[in-house]
C-alpha cells in the first residue's frame, strides 16, 4: 500500500493533504468489497464538521470571554472604593480574632 502510495500517487503515509486523500478515495472506488474500500482514508465530510464545530465553539468562548472582560471591568470601576473600606474592616477583623 505505502508503495503504490509512494509510486502512483506521490502520496505520504501520514499527514496528507485533503486533495491528495479526495484523488485516493476516487482511485479505490472500484474495489469489489464495500466494506473495506474506504476503511484508511478518513472521512473528509466528517473532518469538515468537525473544523466548523470547533469554529462555532471558539466564536461562542471568544464572544463569552470578551463579555466577562467588559463586566469585570464595570465591576472593578465601581467596587474600588469600597473594596479598600471592606479590607479595613476585614483586616481589623481578622486582626481582632488573631490576638484572641
Amino acid at each position: 500500500m505505502d508503495k503504490l502510495l509512494r509510486k502512483e500517487f506521490n502520496i505520504p503515509a501520514k499527514h496528507c493533504s485533503e486533495e491528495d486523500l479526495s484523488l485516493w478515495r476516487n482511485f479505490v472506488m472500484p474495489v469489489k468489497n464495500p466494506n473495506r474500500r474506504f476503511r484508511y482514508v478518513a472521512n473528509l465530510d466528517k473532518r469538515l464538521e468537525v473544523k466548523e464545530q470547533k469554529a462555532k465553539i471558539r466564536e461562542k468562548l471568544q464572544a463569552n470571554s470578551m463579555l466577562n472582560r467588559k463586566v469585570l471591568k464595570s465591576i472593578d470601576g465601581l467596587e474600588k472604593p469600597l473594596e479598600r473600606a471592606s479590607e479595613a474592616v476585614f483586616g481589623m477583623e481578622c486582626h481582632q480574632d488573631a490576638e484572641a
